[in-house]
């Protein structure tokens, strides 16, 4: 049983500073609704298109919001636990990450059409290259899938535990993968092997950003 100092202590650290929450004054407009039961776990934007995707950790349910009209157009309620989502660049696409599989959605004009899925697949992350015709898709290995014909290219090995992050360079020529094993892992897009290693063996890395300058 917590005490109620620790109690305490645990809501003062989840309060953001008011002084921090100036710079992101005028910047965003927070929705007037609420959909979800429970935390979000997993959000994505569109490059191309003013849509927004997120992922109920408790409710276990899809949301596709239209930010422009500031509402929902899609929804879909899945049976286990959401990992993570991403867009296809066109925005006509959808990649969800669960516990035990990962699936690729069609976004039609106000629903979430099942297109593809792989199966058994405990999907961490996935991510689509910029020009969208690869999709990676991490778990203890990365799986690299073509995103039209849903067939895979390879598999990369290297990680120890859960891959947790995937980020393509800007020309799609390589991409970066993190694990919560510490390391960090350059691999080409061309041969499929992996062409640079830092480890970090005391860090669990959760995400990565890469500049849009990184060749």
């Amino acid at each position: 049983m917590s005490t109620q100092a620790e109690l305490d202590s645990d809501l003062q650290s989840s309060i953001v500073n008011a002084k921090e929450m100036q710079q992101f004054i005028g910047l965003f407009t927070p929705l007037s609704i609420r959909f979800h039961i429970g935390p979000i776990v997993a959000i994505a934007t569109c490059p191309r298109r003013p849509l927004l995707a997120t992922c109920g950790g408790q409710d276990r349910t899809i949301l596709v919001w239209n930010l422009a009209k500031k509402s929902v157009i899609a929804s879909q309620k899945l049976p286990e636990v959401v990992n993570s989502i991403t867009f296809h660049p066109s925005g006509d696409l959808l990649a969800v990450g669960t516990s035990e599989r990962l699936l690729l959605y069609s976004l039609t004009f106000d629903s979430l059409v099942l297109r593809s899925k792989w199966e058994p697949f405990s999907c961490t992350c996935a991510t689509f290259s910029n020009g969208g015709h690869i999709l990676a898709a991490g778990a203890l290995i990365i799986k690299v899938i073509s995103t039209y014909s849903g067939k895979t290219i390879t598999s990369l090995r290297g990680h120890n535990l859960t891959v947790k992050s995937i980020s393509w360079a800007p020309n799609d020529a390589s991409f970066i993968s993190s694990g919560i094993d510490g390391n960090v892992f350059k691999w080409s897009a061309k041969l499929w092997e992996r062409e640079t290693q830092v480890s970090l063996p005391t860090q669990c890395i959760n995400a990565l950003i890469l500049p849009s300058s990184t060749s």
